[in-house]
């Protein structure tokens, strides 16, 4: 299945990993189109993943052990399973993971928010409450983060598209800055964000679908075609 996909963070020596104390640990993520995610979709169903739906309710939140405010927020709980999300659009997302002292086997959380929920206070405590739950919990040296999501547009109006553009980049940076206070470092920014084509209706808005293997560690991103770009590579600031 994964012949035409690209493991496009594959762990290396050097910056990327040097918060780790094995290359091993680092995430590593495949880059799909979406006619691909139906095997995948259907392995994490099988395998009882946590859905993290961003239609849930509040009540329906508290029974999956989710935090969250509907169609806001949602964050994981932190453990073993494994985890998925989709019809990321505008929204961010992030994926915490280590090996955990007792067990020697990896746990993780995730998250699915609305931008403006990366400055809300409440949020960034929940999240900070997260970080330092795996760390605890985990070995040193063994705790590694990605973040992705975010839109921009391809607007006519230049001035409108620069706008966006710049607000994904202030959007990033400031997730990213906030993330490195709690872990000690800069998580990877997986994938580059969405474009969302306004004027082009017909291959309407575009998304990503991400699902995450807990114990291999390895995160899968699933995009619509005419959104891969095999070139980006992942980078941190």
């Amino acid at each position: 299945m994964f012949e035409k996909a690209l493991e496009f963070s594959k762990p290396k020596a050097g910056k990327l990993v040097e918060h780790l104390e094995k290359e091993q640990d680092a995430i590593i993520a495949c880059l799909n189109c979406l006619d691909e995610e139906k095997k995948i979709l259907q392995q994490f169903e099988k395998k009882q993943a946590l859905f993290l739906d961003y239609e849930l309710s509040q009540e329906e939140m508290k029974l999956r052990n989710i935090l969250g405010k509907e169609k806001y927020f949602l964050i994981s709980p932190v453990d073993q399973s494994d985890k998925y999300s989709r019809d990321f659009n505008v929204c961010y997302g992030l994926v915490v993971v280590g090996r955990e002292k007792d067990s020697n086997k990896n746990i993780s959380f995730m998250t699915h928010q609305v931008p403006s929920s990366l400055y809300d206070e409440e949020v960034q405590q929940e999240i900070e409450s997260k970080i330092k739950e795996i760390q605890t919990r985990s070995q040193k040296g063994s705790v590694d983060a990605v973040i992705f999501g975010g839109a921009t547009n391809y607007s006519e109006d230049k001035e409108f598209r620069n706008m966006l553009e710049k607000d994904y980049k202030k959007d990033i940076k400031y997730f990213s800055d906030f993330l490195k206070e709690q872990l000690s470092f800069s998580p990877i920014v997986i994938s580059h964000q969405n474009q969302i084509m306004s004027e082009r209706k017909d291959e309407g808005e575009l998304y990503q679908h991400i699902y995450f293997d807990n114990s291999k560690r390895k995160l899968y991103i699933f995009k619509s075609q005419n959104s891969l770009d095999f070139n980006k590579k992942p980078y941190r600031f």
